[in-house]
């Protein structure tokens, strides 16, 4: 995949002991940069293979930052694609060790007007049941915290963060997720004041 020699790892997800997955990005002979995804099963690792279906909606790319794997062969991956303008979140499955196709996460591109959003957090209690977070941007140089849900292998519509907008008006970012259960999960990001960034917490339970 990588014979342009700029590829890298980018997470890596265990859920067992020699059971793995892992998601990373590499060239590929152009200006695209594009994701691969590697699995390891009973200590062995198979052969890195791209995103099955990348191409097909990333005209300029993507990029998968974001794994969480609750069990053997279950995974989910997150981060954000190139369609014809900007960025938008992406979401792809791995379900009984065969990826799926990606999608771009539900909900997100009526949020996405300024096309420079992405999906920041994940975290998955169970195969196909995830939490994520990510980053809406409604109007350029203005970034919402969202927050999107699986449930039983379906994605649901991402909504802003509860109560973000009473902390500022001027945009906040979430990022990083972890969940105990698929009904407890917490948090984190940063909100804008003037002339600062300053932490949140958001709590699920």
């Amino acid at each position: 995949l990588n014979v342009d020699g700029d590829g890298g790892f980018s997470s890596v997800s265990c859920p067992s002991a020699g059971n793995c997955s892992g998601i990373g990005d590499y060239t590929n002979g152009g200006d695209a940069i594009l994701p691969w995804v590697i699995t390891e099963t009973n200590g062995t690792w198979h052969q890195a293979q791209e995103a099955p279906g990348i191409e097909t909606i990333a005209r300029s790319g993507a990029d998968l930052g974001r794994l969480s794997c609750p069990s053997p062969g279950n995974c989910v991956a997150g981060g954000y694609y190139a369609p014809a303008r900007g960025i938008a979140p992406l979401v792809v499955s791995e379900v009984n060790g065969a990826w799926g196709p990606p999608q771009e996460a539900p909900g997100t591109a009526a949020r996405n007007a300024a096309g420079a959003a992405a999906l920041t957090g994940l975290s998955c209690t169970a195969p196909g049941d995830c939490t994520g977070t990510g980053v809406s941007s409604p109007r350029p140089g203005f970034t919402e915290s969202l927050v999107i849900g699986e449930f039983h292998g379906t994605w649901h519509a991402a909504r802003l963060v509860p109560g973000i907008r009473s902390l500022t008006p001027l945009g906040s970012s979430a990022g990083p997720i972890s969940c105990g259960s698929p009904a407890y999960c917490s948090a984190g990001g940063i909100f804008f004041t003037p002339g600062r960034t300053q932490p949140f917490i958001i709590r699920k339970s």
